[in-house]
């Protein structure tokens, strides 16, 4: 029974620590910033442009979030979780983005769109507004 108890304290110490649901940065509410993106359209012409961006989070469970991002004439849902403390990663219909927490109020994100008619590759520096 003895060496029952040492194996199972062993296998317990050895397993790596849970991240407690109130670790991760709450997101939700509304984030500002830029975007810096470079932009294919269905014609191939490269684009390069610098735009305002915001984002804004409606609810977030633990490591899941959701939200929109708004930037040019985009209004796009998204849906992510964190990866742990500081970084995170999102999805919306034609890509994903991974970013991660500067600080608590601000974060830093890279995305890549493929989308049927056009592709963007972008990162932006968003500050919390709420």
């Amino acid at each position: 029974m003895r060496l029952i108890l040492l194996a199972l304290a062993a296998l317990l110490a050895s397993a790596p620590p849970s991240i407690a649901a109130d670790a991760y940065t709450n997101m939700v509410g509304k984030w500002s910033g830029t975007a810096e993106r470079v932009l294919s359209d269905p014609d191939g012409a490269i684009s390069f442009r610098t735009d305002p961006i915001t984002m804004e989070f409606t609810e977030q469970q633990g490591r899941r979030f959701v939200g929109r991002l708004l930037v040019a004439d985009l209004n796009i849902q998204i849906i992510g979780v964190f990866l742990d403390e500081r970084s995170f990663r999102w999805a919306e219909s034609s890509g994903f983005a991974d970013g991660h927490f500067t600080d608590p109020d601000t974060f830093e994100a890279c995305y890549i769109r493929n989308a049927q008619f056009s592709k963007i590759a972008a990162c932006e520096v968003l500050t919390r507004q709420e």
